[in-house]
């Protein structure tokens, strides 16, 4: 089974929501009005400026219900153009009257119909030299690691971050994906590098098609004090086949383009059947070196605790 992916790498979000939906539209129609796909994949937080650089309280205005305007609009492109998309939002969901905000990726079939969706469950933290963001102001963590099925394929998503977590792609081969994309809005160009590699790596680690969907281009963002960071994203929308080698070279950095690959959904059983790293996979091995939740330390610490008796049950033998 051949299946075809088209990622977009779309421009920087220096714009409203409107017209930003504008971009978005010539870019998925001039794409496919050339050549149609059977997977249409996004960058990362597609519809709003990458605000995680800085503290901004009116971001959160710009959330949406994951049934909201993102969505609708990804349902009639799905239906019109008869092809399954993985489009991004910034979720706001209300649970138990507690409002919660999550970095989100939508998954609509060539019929218009949403068959699921995934929350980014690595939130990051980071300063370096060239680069700092904290997420964890914005977004809460997903919990689960759901895989999809679309018929021809089973799809795995992992946004951004979560890339640098080689669990996380496990998880999703062992539950049987295919094919896991990554929609990412990464800056820096010194880290450009870092992004193939690990891309590449989670594909051969797993013997999974990997599309890394990044943006392109310079996004302007307002510091607290007034000043402007200028965020340029270093594209390198990429692919990777089951084996970890690139099957096309991978975009630059500058915006709007897209990257189109064919891939031969039986690669990903023959390359398993030749290599077989899920097969000899050890997790009785590795789980027992991982750190315990306060939940199970609990039940530890239950479990080893001597239980008094003031009289011993009958038949009792020692």
């Amino acid at each position: 089974m051949h299946i075809s992916v088209l990622a977009l790498q779309s421009g920087p979000c220096n714009t409203g929501y409107e017209q930003r939906m504008e971009e978005l539209s010539r870019d998925l129609d001039s794409a496919l009005q050339q050549q149609s796909a059977d997977l249409v994949v996004f960058p990362e937080l597609m519809t709003v400026p990458y605000k995680s650089v800085t503290v901004d309280d009116t971001y959160f205005a710009s959330a949406e219900s994951s049934d909201g305007p993102t969505y609708q609009w990804l349902a009639e492109k799905a239906k019109f153009y008869q092809t399954a998309l993985v489009g991004t939002i910034f979720e706001k969901t209300v649970s138990r009257e507690q409002l919660y905000f999550y970095n989100t990726a939508l998954i609509v079939n060539k019929n218009g119909e949403k068959v699921g969706q995934y929350r980014k469950t690595h939130i990051p933290k980071i300063s370096l030299p060239t680069m700092r963001t904290d997420e964890t102001y914005y977004f809460q963590a997903g919990s689960e690691l759901p895989v999809f099925d679309l018929g021809a394929f089973r799809l795995g998503i992992l946004i951004c971050y979560d890339r640098s977590f080689p669990e996380a792609a496990r998880a999703l081969a062992l539950q049987g994906a295919d094919v896991i994309v990554i929609p990412s809005a990464s800056s820096g160009l010194d880290r450009s590098e870092m992004w193939l590699q690990e891309c590449a790596a989670r594909a051969r680690e797993n013997h999974v098609y990997v599309i890394g969907v990044n943006r392109g281009g310079i996004e302007s963002i307002l510091d607290t004090d007034g000043s402007e960071i200028n965020l340029h994203y270093y594209g390198k929308t990429c692919a990777f086949h089951p084996l970890g080698t690139p099957l096309t070279q991978a975009l630059d950095d500058q915006p709007h383009q897209s990257l189109r690959v064919e891939l031969d959904i039986s690669e990903v059983q023959k390359t398993r059947q030749q290599i077989g790293f899920l097969q000899t996979y050890r997790p009785d091995l590795y789980e027992q070196y991982a750190p315990a939740s306060e939940a199970e330390l609990h039940r530890q610490r239950v479990r080893q605790s001597p239980v008094p008796r003031e009289t011993e049950p009958s038949g009792f033998v020692r």
